[in-house]
Formats: C-alpha cells, sequence, structure tokens
C-alpha cells in the first residue's frame, strides 16, 4: 500500500529548514533551525508518518540582549 504523504508545515519566522529536500514523504522528517539571534522554541525535527505530522513546526524566538 502507499502510504499518504504529510502537508508541508509552516516555516517558522526567522527559521529554515535544513534539509534540502522536504520530507513530506511518509517515514521522512525535516530539520529546522533557527537565524541566528533567534532560540529554537518546540522540537527541531517533524517526521511525517502515513499523512500526519508527529508534531508541529518550532518557533523561533528573539534572544534577550544583556
Amino acid at each position: 500500500t502507499i502510504q499518504a504523504s504529510c502537508p508541508d508545515p509552516d516555516l517558522p519566522l526567522h527559521g529554515r529548514v535544513l534539509d534540502s529536500k522536504p520530507g513530506n514523504q511518509h517515514g521522512e522528517q525535516m530539520i529546522f533551525a533557527c537565524d541566528p539571534g533567534f532560540k529554537l522554541t518546540g522540537s527541531s525535527t517533524i517526521r511525517c508518518n502515513n499523512g500526519i505530522c508527529n508534531s508541529t513546526a518550532p518557533l523561533c524566538a528573539g534572544m534577550k540582549l544583556n
């Protein structure tokens, strides 16, 4: 049987996906990173399992400067 692909997750503001290939096919994962000066909140990876992502996309929050 063919496994369903997942919808593309929203990219975090001030963030990006490290993989050059979208990870929205069954069994693939996407790895997220934040731009310099921003801290990742949430899971840095999302895995697709038969049409359902195991997590939502993370957020990138600005880091407080001292």
